[in-house]
């Protein structure tokens, strides 16, 4: 027990660091047990349609445990953490439920989306059963304290599986190792499979040129990163890549003289981003031409970080300053 106990509250102590779960919450939760302990009939019911729906994979999993007694375990489960006082073994027991279905198969997302319909409609009864401010003080301590115990769960199951694997013969630090690598291997693909970046409606900054000219270094920079991913010669990549680093230059330029036109106080510090950037993309265009530079991933998440968060701050601050100037 020592030893799940010490397990479950390393868990805990990380989890409620994202979370914000504190022993306030238990507090909140604690004052008003006295109503929220008589939902768990209609919250353990929501929890077995969610995990019994014939049309899940998590149906099909569980069609051999009966589900009464499911939900039974569930609603004990549930009173024991909104009555604010669950006990010394409360956590070790929830990376236990973890640890049981990861033995089931029941995958990390159906927990999820259970918790999710939980969670609505604990919402629902809280709306329906306190004023507004209350409403929100129960909702939010309950959110925290559940969020923390999925995530008990969750990691509880992930490490059950590799605990498993390495009952079996396997070496536990090997198997991490190698999943780590098989699991970054799939990262690569995935992320290759996708655009590097997406133009939409909240990239705009409120001036219909600059969107434009955005939507132009948006796409450039996915020719690139679909070049690299389908394996293109160097020389190809190098042609997009001097394409980019040329609109770059271009369009940081039409920015510059349109806010210089229009007296933006602010030009200065622009300025001075745009050329910091400039010249990383020319550096690393020389470099590749050269033949000392990889088009690496790393690099492509690099520009789309750098210019979405160019376009989502500095630029956004300048279309509002510009529209005061019946720029649009």
């Amino acid at each position: 027990m020592k030893r799940i106990a010490a397990y479950a509250d390393s868990l805990v102590k990380s989890a409620a660091r994202i979370t914000g779960h504190t022993e306030e919450d238990w507090k909140v939760l604690a004052s008003v047990r006295s109503v929220t302990t008589t939902w768990a009939p209609r919250i353990a019911t929501t929890f077995g349609s969610a995990a019994y729906d014939e049309g899940t994979e998590t149906g099909a999993i569980l069609r051999g445990y009966d589900r009464r007694d499911r939900e039974q375990a569930l609603a004990v489960w549930y009173e024991r953490l909104v009555s604010g006082a669950p006990g010394e073994s409360f956590w070790a027991e929830t990376a236990l439920v973890g640890s049981y279905h990861a033995a089931a198969g029941v995958g990390a997302q159906h927990v999820l989306a259970m918790g999710s319909a939980i969670e609505e409609q604990f919402l629902v009864n809280c709306t329906r059963s306190f004023p507004g401010p209350k409403a929100l003080q129960v909702y939010q301590a309950f959110h925290r304290t559940f969020g923390t115990a999925m995530a008990v769960m969750a990691e509880s199951a992930a490490n059950a599986v590799v605990t498993g694997m390495a009952t079996m013969g396997f070496n536990e630090r090997l198997v991490k190792r190698m999943r780590s690598v098989a699991i970054r291997k799939m990262i690569e693909e995935g992320r290759g499979s996708l655009p590097v970046m997406v133009w939409d409606d909240s990239l705009s900054v409120g001036v219909a040129e600059v969107d434009a000219q955005h939507k132009v270094l948006i796409g450039l920079l996915d020719q690139l990163h679909q070049g690299r991913t389908a394996g293109k010669a160097n020389d190809a990549l190098a042609k997009i890549l001097a394409e980019l680093a040329t609109y770059t230059v271009e369009h940081f330029a039409f920015e510059e003289r349109m806010l210089e036109e229009h007296g933006y106080p602010e030009l200065t510090g622009h300025r001075e981003s745009h050329r910091k950037l400039t010249e990383k993309v020319l550096a690393f265009k020389a470099a590749f031409e050269a033949g000392k530079g990889t088009l690496s991933a790393d690099l492509l998440m690099f520009l789309r970080s750098w210019l979405n968060g160019h376009i989502r701050g500095s630029d956004r601050q300048y279309g509002k300053y510009l529209n005061t100037k019946g720029v649009y």
